[in-house]
């Protein structure tokens, strides 16, 4: 990356940087900021502060990262300074800079799968697919899971386990139906009420397989139809499935 797109990465962080901590209702000590969990942290002298109730407290801290953002030797160096859930949101922003495309997609997926819950922002859907078309599947994908797409029929059967069955037209698919519903019953109780989606997608609108779930990230317009199982939790086991 230029010097010139490396300083527009870092003015980016560093507006992110400079947004207002809010505060978490259901939780009183977490907060919603791109670099901050928690409305407790450490001060330059080690001393545990307020930064949300606290605003000289919350300057200083600011002021040591943004020390560290303008620092940075690599654009990696400051993502890594984020709250996973803002990787995704950072990464569409600068993404147009990155001109390397293993480095490109390499991040891309590595910022997929280390993301809890990459699907739940609706508004964010269009930004994912717009990523994983740009990149190259040679790059999403290792050896082994190459080959397994590669090894998938030109239509794919695919189920999605969720608590809402509105929730149909996101990226994240499995070609196995266990673990479908091992993503569909957890958090539930005994008792309580899950779906699994099945659709059936053209093997080219998977953006990328990923082995350690069956997961198919999907283009959600190639969803035309699809069927929705209700299932009900009995017992409060929910290992998730082996197939060794």
């Amino acid at each position: 990356m230029t010097k010139d797109n490396l300083d527009k990465c870092k003015a980016v962080a560093l507006d992110l940087l400079h947004l207002p901590v809010e505060p978490c209702e259901k939780v009183e000590f977490l907060v919603y900021h791109p670099f901050f969990t928690d409305r407790y942290t450490m001060d330059d002298k080690h001393n545990l502060v307020d930064i949300l109730n606290d605003k000289t407290a919350e300057a200083a801290v600011k002021k040591r990262l943004e020390k560290r953002i303008k620092n940075a030797e690599k654009w990696t160096d400051i993502i890594m300074l984020m709250h996973k859930p803002y990787w995704g949101f950072y990464f569409a922003i600068i993404s147009p800079l990155i001109a390397d495309k293993k480095e490109y997609g390499e991040w891309l997926i590595s910022i997929w799968t280390m993301t809890e819950f990459p699907n739940a922002d609706n508004n964010f859907i269009a930004e994912w697919c717009k990523m994983f078309k740009k990149a190259e599947k040679r790059y999403l994908m290792d050896k082994e899971e190459q080959e397994i797409y590669n090894s998938l029929p030109d239509k794919v059967i695919l189920y999605r386990g969720v608590h809402d069955k509105k929730s149909v037209r996101k990226l994240s698919y499995t070609t196995d139906y266990d673990i479908a519903k091992w993503f569909a019953q957890r958090f539930t109780q005994d008792g309580d009420k899950s779906y699994i989606i099945k659709t059936v997608v053209p093997k080219s609108a998977i953006f990328a397989y990923i082995d350690n779930e069956k997961e198919c990230i999907i283009n959600p317009r190639a969803i035309k139809e699809y069927t929705i199982e209700e299932i009900i939790k009995r017992g409060n086991g929910n290992a998730f499935p082996n197939k060794e």
